[in-house]
């Protein structure tokens, strides 16, 4: 069993901790007026997911890794537009 355990451990990556746009750039955030302009985007070989305008223009890392790697993001309805903002559920 203890063989098992570096297979558990590494097998399954945490999720990606979501990151309002607008709240950590607000002086480039692109307004929202439905919860259709929301979206979230990044790289899903980081652990960093955005919730941000589908039109936002977002720099993140271009590397790849394999399928097995990859921090779940929560799905895209738990990002909406907020008061002209997008933000994910807490």
């Amino acid at each position: 069993m203890t063989h098992l355990l570096p297979l558990l451990l590494f097998g399954c990556p945490a999720p990606a901790t979501v990151v309002n746009w607008c709240e950590s750039n607000p002086e480039d955030c692109l307004a929202c007026d439905a919860d259709v302009d929301c979206a979230y985007g990044g790289n899903p070989c980081t652990e960093t997911v955005y919730c941000a305008h589908v039109e936002q223009s977002i720099a993140v890392i271009q590397i790849g890794c394999d399928a097995a790697l990859e921090h779940p993001w929560p799905p895209d309805p738990t990002c909406h537009c907020v008061e002209g903002a997008c933000r994910a559920d807490e």
